[in-house]
Formats: C-alpha cells, structure tokens, sequence
C-alpha cells in the first residue's frame, strides 16, 4: 500500500509541476500582450472577451488541476514522514488540504466570474449608456413627453 501512495504521490507531483510549465507557458504566448504594454480597460475586456476560452482553460489547469495533483502527493508525503516525525506530518496534511480546497475555490470563482463577469460588464455598459443619454436630454432641455404624463 505505501508503495502504491508513493507512486500516485510521485505522479501527482509531476502532474504539479506540468500545470505550473503549462499556466507559464500560455501566460509568455497566448497572454503576451494583456500581459505587457498599458491597455485601457476597455482594451483589457475585449482581450478577455477575445481569448475566453483560453482563460478557462489556464484557470482549469492551473487551478483545478494542480489542486487535484496536491492531494496524492499530500497523502503520500504524509505516509513517508509519519514515521520519523508524526507532528509534522499531520501540519503538512491540513495546509496541503487547506491549500488543495483553496485552489478549487480559486479556480471554480475565476471560471464562473470570466463568464458571469463579461456579463456584467456588458450590462454594466448598457446602463452607463442608458445613463449618459437621459443626462444629457437634461441638460440639452429636451422634454420627455412620457414623463409627462
């Protein structure tokens, strides 16, 4: 059996270090320009909006992945240190664990808010538009004739 939990463990570390080669690796091409340069917010949303896919994927692996990849290695380095130091074995389990659900939650809500996130923004606009035109019939003294009423 610790043999097994050392292999899934090795496994899982190297499935770790993959999501962190891979996250690197789109963030230097695929992200390069949201990344460098000075883009406006408007700029800033259209490039998310543009390259949605490749967000949630980023934030699948680096994120969700990685989280699932920390358990076994947890459990197994947890088997190979309780032996010779029990205390710290146990420690080292409850922030692997605390650190895999916080990678879940991380990944989940930035996944959700890409979405849900231009959404709103979108909605976001359409006030500020709405906005902006009945501000400016104030102003130019234009009458609504439904206000009226």
């Amino acid at each position: 059996m610790e043999r097994r939990s050392a292999r899934v463990g090795g496994i899982g570390a190297l499935v770790a270090a993959a999501t962190f080669i891979f996250g690197i690796a789109l963030f230097a091409t695929t992200f390069l320009d949201y990344t460098s340069g000075d883009p406006t917010p408007a700029e800033s949303v259209a490039f998310v909006g543009d390259h949605e896919t490749a967000f949630f994927v980023w934030y699948l692996v680096i994120f969700l992945v990685f989280g699932a990849a920390i358990i076994p290695l947890a459990r197994a380095l947890h088997g190979r240190l309780q032996s010779t130091s029990p205390l710290l074995a146990d420690i080292g389990a409850v922030f692997a664990y605390i650190w895999a659900g916080l990678m879940f939650a991380t990944g989940m809500i930035s996944n959700i808010g890409i979405v849900f996130g231009l959404g709103l923004i979108i909605w976001f606009a359409w006030v500020g538009i709405v906005l902006v035109r009945t501000d400016t019939n104030a102003h130019t003294g234009a009458v609504d004739d439904a206000r009226l009423g």
